[in-house]
Formats: structure tokens, sequence, C-alpha cells
């Protein structure tokens, strides 16, 4: 109540003692001679300012002065100048599709199509990308890439689905069979610049792709001996998914994370980014940019979004979102069952964020680690919703989807 009292004075204080005595400019003009009262008072109409002043014994108004029309000041035009954005959507990205963070788990069995559209809409849209050289060799024993029957082409859609985020200066793809091991570590160090491929990397299984720090984007791909089957995964999508790996790494070049990981850019991802969202990210984009049609992006995501990990059995909504939200970065790489899970929940996380923001949302996320956000920071930034909240939602919808894939 006090307070209700002492701020009521102090505005009849401004009221009474804070502007002078004055009547409006609109009255009729005192009659010169005639009485007023009190002393000092003073009226302007039109242009002419009126006085109350002592004549004799009497107070009365003068004749007036003229005084100056009032002025306006305009302000000065100014022009903002609008940066030029580092990445090719703006924050956090619009949520004005079909689905949303709001109605997503009323419309899960639509979640894949609205994905695949989206990659598809966002990839035909985009510039072509002419300026990074691609070069792709092949062992002496290999004979041929993995499968794929234009490499060259899924990377070029692949840098496309990406322009307007940094990539690298160059991209070479090497293609081998373990006989080719001495051919391939030799290949590679020249490639990368940075060196240090050795025979036990070049033979592992699968692939890998990441950029050096000199800006030379390296993938190796280690191909089934002559005569074996090519999985559907090789033929269309494997470049998209090791591609997009150097992408999510370029964005760390000439960063603070990039040297304090003594430029290992895979490792200054890794710092910050849990290895569901580097796989998931990869092999959702990778599956979608990859498939020529959406039966066959159906047929890779079925195959790739519904594996296991060892040891693990809890794929309910609860189990789910624990993992979305507790993965250590980094240390996750080793650890060889949450790491496996990024290739299906982590890619099928990501699915549902294509969905809702487009798959340019995916890799602002990553921009925004490289800028020092930490995940769930970066995460609110582009999808405008906590990460609590949104992990929340999330582990739900791929808890649904993941049962489907697997008939449960």
């Amino acid at each position: 109540m006090k307070k209700h009292v002492v701020a009521l004075t102090a505005a009849a204080s401004l009221i009474l003692f804070g502007a002078p005595l004055s009547v409006a400019s609109s009255a009729t003009a005192p009659k010169a001679g005639t009485t007023c009262s009190p002393k000092g008072k003073t009226v302007t109409v039109g242009v002419k300012k009126y006085t109350c002043v002592a004549s004799g014994k009497k107070l009365v108004w003068n004749s007036g002065v003229t005084v100056s029309a009032p002025t306006t000041t305009v302000p000065p035009t100014t022009t903002t100048t609008v940066p030029v954005a580092a990445i090719p959507v703006t924050l956090p990205v619009a949520q004005n599709g079909t689905i949303t963070f709001a109605n997503i788990q009323d419309h899960i069995s639509e979640i894949s199509a609205a994905a695949y559209n989206a990659i598809q809409a966002t990839y035909s849209s985009n510039k072509a990308v002419t300026n990074i050289p691609i070069t792709i060799q092949v062992g002496p024993n290999s004979k041929r890439t993995d499968g794929n029957p234009d490499p060259k082409a899924t990377v070029l859609k692949t840098m496309q689905l990406w322009s307007g985020f940094k990539q690298g200066d160059t991209a070479g793809l090497v293609y081998s069979t373990v006989a080719d091991a001495d051919w391939a570590v030799t290949t590679l160090n020249a490639v990368s610049v940075c060196g240090g491929y050795n025979t036990a990397f070049v033979t592992k299984p699968g692939a890998n792709m990441g950029l050096c720090y000199s800006g030379a984007g390296v993938g190796r791909f280690l191909v089934p001996s002559t005569g074996t089957a090519e999985s559907d995964y090789q033929k269309y999508a494997i470049e998209a998914h090791e591609y997009t790996h150097s992408v999510q790494q370029a964005q760390f070049k000439d960063t603070s994370f990039a040297t304090a990981a003594g430029n290992d850019l895979g490792r200054a991802v890794g710092a910050v980014t849990p290895c569901w969202w580097t796989e998931g990210q990869a092999n959702a984009l990778g599956i979608g940019i990859g498939s020529p049609t959406s039966s066959i992006y159906s047929s890779l995501r079925k195959q790739e979004m519904s594996g296991g990990a060892p040891g693990v059995s809890d794929f309910s909504a609860t189990a789910i979102q624990n993992f979305l939200i507790n993965q250590v970065p980094w240390a996750c790489v080793s650890d060889p069952s949450g790491f496996q899970l990024g290739y299906s929940i982590g890619a099928l996380t990501v699915e549902a964020l294509v969905a809702i923001g487009g798959p340019q949302s995916t890799m602002a996320l990553v921009y925004r680690e490289a800028k020092g956000d930490t995940f769930a920071q970066a995460f609110e930034k582009v999808y405008g919703i906590s990460w609590a909240s949104g992990a929340a939602i999330l582990a739900k919808v791929v808890a649904s989807e993941y049962a489907t894939l697997n008939g449960r």
C-alpha cells in the first residue's frame, strides 16, 4: 500500500510543479488592456504570445509579441546494412509445413515421405556446385568402385544439397580391396596432403571421409572382392553419407575447436557433437539424396534405420530420450553400441527434424556448434524449441517408428 501512496505523490508533484502554467494555443486571443491574473501568465494563440503584465495598480494583458512557429525535426534517413548470411537458412527455421513439433506425433506415418520430398526439393532449388574438383581413383586389383555406377554424380548431388554451407576445396575418393592396401596408403596420403593413412586403416571394413586441414576432402572405400555382390546402400548412398561427413567437418575448419584438436577436424566435430547426430545426419541425408526414387528410399530406410546394437534391448520412448540427451560427445566414439545406434535411432531422429525444418536445418545446427554453441543451445537456435522439450517429442516419435520398422 505504501508503495502506491509514494508513487501517487511523486506523480502529483510532476503535475503541480514540473511544468509551467499555460493555456492551450487554441484559446481565443485576449484583448490588450483587459484585466488578467496572475502576473506572468501567458497565452499563445497562433504566432503571438500574450502576457499578463502590471499596468499601474492593475494586471492587464499586453498587446502580444510574435513568436516563431514551431518546427518539426525530421530524423535523417538511415540505411541498414543486412549482413550476408553465413548459412543458407534463417534461424530459427520456419515450421510452416505439414509437420511441426506441435503435431508430429499425429503425423508419424507421413514423416519419411515428408523428409524425402524436402531433401529433393532443396536439392532441386539449390545451385549446382561447380568449383570443387572431384577425383576418383580405383585400385589396380579392384577394377571398380563399390557398386555405384556413377559415384561422381552422387557426390555432385550431395554438394548441391549442401550448397551455401562451407565445403572442402577438393573431393578425392579412393576405392580399393584388401589386396590394394599398399597402393591405397600411398594414394590416400598423396590426396589428403595431411597424411596419416596406414594399412590397418585402409583395410578396415566400410568407408570413411573427412576433411584435411588443407581443405582437401578425402574418402576411402573398401570395396568387396571381385564377384561379391554390392548392397543397395553401397550402390546408392554410401558416397553421399561419407561426403556429408566432410561438410560437417568443413563447418569447423579454422575454428578454436580445430586448433584445440590439433587441426583434426573429425575430432573437432566430435568434441561437441554426439555420435548419434554425426552418424544419424550422414545416414538420413545420405540415403535421402542418394536414393533416386521414394521406393528405393523406403527400402534403404528400412534396411539402415531398423538396426539395433549389441546389449541394447530397450527402445521405449524413455530409453531413447535418455540416449539422445545423455550421450557424451567424443567419449561415444569408444562406445560401440552407442555409436552403432547413430545409424538407426540417430537417423530416425534427424529424419524427423528434416520433415519439420528441412535438410538445411540439420547442417545449420552443426554450423552453430562450430560458432561455440553447445548442442542444446544450437538446437534451440535452429528449431525454436528447447532441446529438453524437443528430445521428449522426438523420442516418442522415434520409438513408434522404430517399432514399426521392426514389425512390433
